[in-house]
Formats: structure tokens, C-alpha cells, sequence
């Protein structure tokens, strides 16, 4: 089961590479679904069915869905810029890369995160509801507030001048 998780982890970890480093947006969607699915099956690995369905049915299917069909609203073809690198893009490297050493410095030599933690409560999708209609009501409506506002914009934008 371990060696299925490091799979896991290191297929998610892969494919977010490749989100980043592709060229084309298409691609760089369907890296993000392997990605997606190689999380939600650590995640049923880790002992939390619920959270690796929900990672299975709304992050890669809706999500990718709907990042698909954006990519194919805006008409994409090939990228509209050339990077070359800088002084800055290498400042920026190595920035990122400080960042990310001292994030796995802290998680490997911090004694309260090598604990195992309790999964108790993960198998039971009663615990989400009341922790997302009760405790988190209020983040959850700003959310989907700002959902909508988003789709209007992408709508606002996407229509052609002249028509209605």
C-alpha cells in the first residue's frame, strides 16, 4: 500500500511539473486531470474515500471540464510570448527554490508533523456537511458569490461587440 502511494504521490507530483511546463494549454489541462486523479487515489490510500471522490468527481470532472471548454471559448493556438531568461527569472529560480527547501525541512524535521493523525472523522461526509453549512457557512457564500462573478466576467468577455 506504501509503494501504491509513492506512485501516486510521485505521479501527481509529475504531472503538476508538466502543467507548468507545457506549451500547449490543452495538454497543460489534461496533465492537471492526471494530476487530479493521482491525488484523489492517495487521497483513498490515506484512509478518506469521501475526500478521494470528491477529488475524483468534481476537481477531474468538472474542473477539467470546465478548463477545458474555457481553453476552447478563447481559441488558444500557440503561445503569444517568448521567454528568455534573466537575472530576474533566475532570482525568481532561485527564490522558489528556497521556498520549497525550507517547506521540506520544516515537514521533515518538525516532530508534531511526523505524528500519525487521526483519520476518524474522514470517513464520515456528516462531519464535512456540518463543518461546510455550519462552521464555514459564511466563506462557503463568498465563494460561490465570487463564482458567479467570475462567470459573468468570462461571459462579459467572450462576447462579440454588436451582438446581444
Amino acid at each position: 500500500m506504501t509503494q501504491l502511494y509513492v506512485l501516486f504521490s510521485v505521479l501527481a507530483l509529475m504531472a503538476g511539473l508538466l502543467v507548468v511546463l507545457q506549451r500547449n494549454p490543452v495538454y497543460s489541462a489534461l496533465s492537471l486531470l492526471v494530476a487530479f486523479v493521482a491525488m484523489g487515489f492517495a487521497m483513498i490510500l490515506l484512509g478518506s474515500p469521501f475526500l478521494g471522490a470528491v477529488f475524483l468527481i468534481i476537481y477531474a470532472g468538472a474542473i477539467i471540464t470546465l478548463f477545458l471548454f474555457a481553453l476552447m471559448l478563447l481559441n488558444l493556438r500557440r503561445p503569444s510570448f517568448d521567454f528568455d531568461f534573466s537575472p530576474r527569472s533566475y532570482a525568481g529560480v532561485i527564490a522558489v527554490g528556497a521556498v520549497w527547501a525550507a517547506t521540506l525541512f520544516a515537514l521533515f524535521h518538525t516532530p508534531e508533523l511526523q505524528r500519525p493523525f487521526s483519520v476518524n472523522a474522514s470517513f464520515d461526509p456528516a462531519f464535512y456537511r456540518m463543518g461546510l453549512f455550519q462552521q464555514y457557512i459564511v466563506p462557503f457564500e463568498i465563494l460561490s458569490v465570487l463564482l458567479l462573478v467570475a462567470l459573468v466576467a468570462v461571459l462579459a468577455l467572450t462576447r462579440k461587440e454588436g451582438t446581444e
